[in-house]
């Protein structure tokens, strides 16, 4: 069961913001929107309380539409950044009647065998940077968030493992399996 927060009247058509990998914090200054819209941002895998669990579809996908029907099952407009882009691509794929529409933002899809494991390969030292604070505190600035936000960052980027990161990377969507998606209009 995916933890969430929401924003805005529950009766406006409902956004789920899907976050990117390891950055909960990733909508923040969509936040204003939550005058015309219900907003719903749930944490995923690698971020808030799951920074510490790997990456796995299927869970995620499973974990979404758990939470779709906790807001009433009715179709939702998902924005997903990143991993969150994937997710909810994924999510569109395998339940149109329940996507609105989605926005998809730097996803990272099809990618190369070869590409794949190179980020694999570095997953260790690429977790070992998301450890070091000041770095993280760094790239919190630059995403501009707040001082609260950047704190979260630095703490759930302590949880995040070199499993947990090449599991963002083993587990990329690969549109080739869906061949639905040419009929998807996102």
């Amino acid at each position: 069961m995916l933890k969430f927060k929401e924003y805005g009247n529950k009766e406006n058509p409902t956004v789920i913001l899907l976050h990117g990998a390891g950055v909960l914090h990733t909508f923040s200054h969509q936040l204003e929107l939550a005058s015309r819209y219900h907003l719903v941002i749930p944490e995923l895998p690698g971020a808030g309380d799951l920074a510490g669990r790997l990456f796995d579809p299927e869970w995620t996908d499973n974990a979404l539409l758990d939470l779709v029907r906790r807001l009433g099952g009715k179709p939702v407009i998902l924005a997903g950044h990143s991993l969150g882009a994937q997710i909810a691509l994924r999510f569109a794929l395998c339940h149109p009647e329940l996507t609105v529409k989605a926005a998809i933002l730097s996803a990272w899809i099809n990618p190369q065998a070869r590409s794949v494991h190179r980020y694999i390969a570095l997953a260790r030292p690429a977790a070992s940077l998301l450890h070091c604070a000041w770095l993280v505190r760094l790239q919190g600035m630059y995403w501009r968030l707040s001082h609260d936000e950047t704190g979260d960052l630095v703490s759930q980027s302590k949880r995040i493992t070199p499993a947990v990161y090449a599991s963002f990377f083993r587990n990329t969507l690969q549109l080739r399996d869906y061949p639905e998606y040419r009929d998807l209009r996102i």
